[in-house]
């Protein structure tokens, strides 16, 4: 039974591959279509005038998004973390965004939206992730559709139960392996800076 059928040089080779690449905003857009504007109904306002129109109805999601500003993740890949953020900000102006940077601590939140400027980076010590899920569990609505995203190299300190909301982890070139995770979904950032 484990007797190997590949070379062990070919076996190696093929566990640097990764499964096949894709943009983590398409894993993130999985989350996403839960909660879009969506068709429910008549709008009553035409009605009167022999229109049957649909109806959009709209639910928010609240995005937790931490960006891991530790001494492990180099300038470049926090100028990119944070263009990412604001990349989703940009294409999915439904969510409500509350946004934290983590290291051994966190700071935050900031509340964000598509308009507005996303504030400096603070911090720059050890990696701990456990701070960001507390805060988030302290202010998260537990009745209201959340998701929590953690943009980091994956190196740190995880809680030991996960939190009771999906969590998608991006991860940086060169940081954790995506299935290394004990929780949520990892993927990897194709272009982090």
């Amino acid at each position: 039974m484990t007797q190997g059928r590949l070379p062990a040089a070919l076996t190696r080779e093929l566990d640097t591959l990764s499964s096949a690449t894709l943009d983590w905003r398409a894993y993130l857009w999985r989350y996403l279509v839960q909660n879009p504007t969506d068709l429910a109904g008549f709008d009553r306002r035409f009605i009167g005038c022999g229109l049957y129109l649909d109806a959009l109805e709209s639910q928010s999601l609240r995005v937790y998004v931490a960006v891991d500003i530790s001494g492990s993740v180099s300038e470049r890949q926090i100028r990119g973390l944070v263009s990412e953020v604001q990349g989703i900000l940009r294409a999915y102006p439904h969510i409500t965004c509350n946004l934290y940077y983590a290291d051994a601590g966190v700071y935050g939140p900031y509340e964000l939206s598509a308009e507005g400027n996303i504030p400096q980076p603070i911090g720059g010590g050890g990696t701990d992730f456990r701070p960001f899920f507390r805060a988030v569990e302290t202010q998260r609505n537990p009745h209201e559709q959340s998701l929590g995203i953690y943009l980091t190299d994956g190196f740190g300190d995880f809680p030991e139960q996960p939190p009771d909301m999906p969590v998608l982890w991006v991860v940086t070139a060169g940081g954790r392996r995506p299935e290394r995770f004990p929780f949520g979904e990892a993927v990897r950032l194709l272009n982090d800076g």
